[in-house]
């Protein structure tokens, strides 16, 4: 497969801007509105994750084995009695807090 520079393919886009009619370049335009606005989400998101990851790292480290063993029991015996609800339907779908 041939790549192409990113100024090539900018060149040919425009050459298909002016080629197709009105409308259709209008929706080109907003399709490429979407995408430059995932873009700058994504990049958001992978910022605020590993921030979210260093802030959990952090919290791990200040808390001790003791306390970390004593949660893991505590949800142990919650599963074990019956007490927690599902995330997921027997499809694997995601279930809604009710």
């Amino acid at each position: 497969m041939n790549i192409k520079k990113h100024t090539d393919l900018v060149k040919e886009i425009v050459e298909i801007a002016n080629f197709i009619p009105l409308e259709q370049t209008l929706q080109l335009y907003k399709f490429a509105l979407i995408l430059k606005s995932q873009a700058s989400s994504h990049e958001e998101v992978s910022d605020n994750i590993n921030i979210d990851e260093e802030l959990w790292k952090a919290q791990f480290a200040k808390t001790s084995d003791d306390k970390l063993a004593n949660l893991v029991k505590l949800v142990e015996t919650e599963i074990d009695k019956g007490a927690t609800m599902p995330m997921f339907n027997k499809n694997g779908d995601f279930i809604e807090c009710q």
